[in-house]
């Protein structure tokens, strides 16, 4: 399965909405990445269990599913999560790339890549894939409205 989307984070047609600055941004994709459970606190709970240099692995555990995954960073840049495959879901991978095609206009692409088949097995009842995605989007969207706050809250100075 692959799966891309792309969100925008400063607006810079809406003058109202205040600019978050690209070092915080990376500051906020990187607590997620360190503490999923600042950003799904009824989900997931993070431990980091090895550091090294430009790279950490954890575990996060998701009611009775534990994850483990390694999460290499490029500062500034963007985070490469690779998650082992476990019991009951295969290998994948999430890169997280912060884009700025001009000054400040910030946006967050999430590139998802898993072993499971693009297409629904025939006979099945639930497009699993579909949801699986809009999953993911609606996850990544409330990491950006949960960042924001964050940043307006002074969290991430």
């Amino acid at each position: 399965m692959y799966f891309e989307h792309v969100i925008q984070v400063n607006d810079l047609n809406k003058p109202l909405l205040a600019v978050i600055p690209r070092d915080t941004l990376w500051r906020g994709l990187l607590r997620r990445a360190e503490r999923p459970q600042d950003f799904l606190p009824d989900l997931a709970q993070g431990e980091i269990i090895e550091r090294g240099d430009g790279w950490f692995r954890r575990v996060v555990q998701m009611g009775t599913l534990q994850v483990h995954d390694r999460v290499t960073l490029h500062p500034g840049q963007r985070l490469q999560y690779d998650t082992a495959a476990g019991e009951g879901y295969p290998a994948s991978s999430l890169t997280v790339s912060i884009e700025e095609p001009e000054a400040d206009a910030l946006f967050v692409r999430f590139v998802y890549q898993s072993e499971l088949p693009e297409q629904v097995p025939a006979g099945s009842e639930v497009d699993y894939i579909a949801y699986l995605k809009s999953a993911y989007q609606q996850m990544d969207i409330d990491t950006l409205v949960t960042l924001r706050r964050m940043v307006e809250a002074g969290e991430l100075e």
